[in-house]
């Protein structure tokens, strides 16, 4: 059985943004069992090794796990990833990333530990993952060069969707995340 692991940006709960419109719809429409990953120590200040180590633990026991990561929540995702043992079967059936970013305009103390360049080996990644995508805006206020995030991006191997005026795509609805899911279902098989 597949689960849905949503693992969330900065400050967010399972109660945050689109996931919980999500959630509904991937249980509803396609069966899915899901759950939210905790950010470690705390959802306002969380650190790459624990939050790490939470979502490694949530893919682990995961039969047949999809990542769906939002901001700070993808680099936490492909951290994780990474760090999968060698031969994990199956590996992560898709990891998809929201609003995922490589650089951030104008970082805050807290969040510099999670733009270190070493956070996860790209071929770790790869080698784990049977479909990677990735939905970016063309306005993110977070990160502006969406043409360096889509191009690391796709250095990943990602399938990237940019979508225009989508800001950090944190609305109560967020279509082009639903079409991520059912593309990733699709393209996972």
């Amino acid at each position: 059985m597949r689960e849905l692991i949503i693992v969330p940006r900065w400050s967010g709960t399972e109660r945050s943004d689109f996931y919980p419109w999500l959630r509904a719809r991937a249980a509803s429409e396609l069966g899915l069992t899901t759950r939210v990953v905790e950010l470690r120590p705390t959802k306002d200040a969380p650190e790459p090794v624990a939050t790490t180590h939470a979502v490694a633990a949530a893919i682990a026991a995961a039969d047949r796990p999809i990542v769906l990561a939002h901001s700070v929540g993808c680099r936490a995702a492909l951290a994780a990833t990474a760090a999968l043992p060698e031969g994990r079967t199956p590996p992560i059936e898709a990891l998809i990333c929201i609003a995922g970013w490589f650089t951030v305009d104008a970082p805050w103390p807290t969040i510099m530990p999670w733009l270190a360049d070493d956070l996860f080996e790209p071929a770790r990644v790869r080698a784990r993952t049977r479909w990677l995508s990735a939905v970016i805006s063309d306005n993110d206020p977070f990160t502006a060069d969406h043409a360096a995030t889509r191009a690391r991006f796709e250095q990943l191997g990602a399938a990237v969707t940019l979508v225009p005026g989508a800001r950090h795509l944190n609305a109560a609805e967020e279509p082009a995340a639903w079409q991520a899911l059912e593309a990733a279902l699709v393209s996972a098989e």
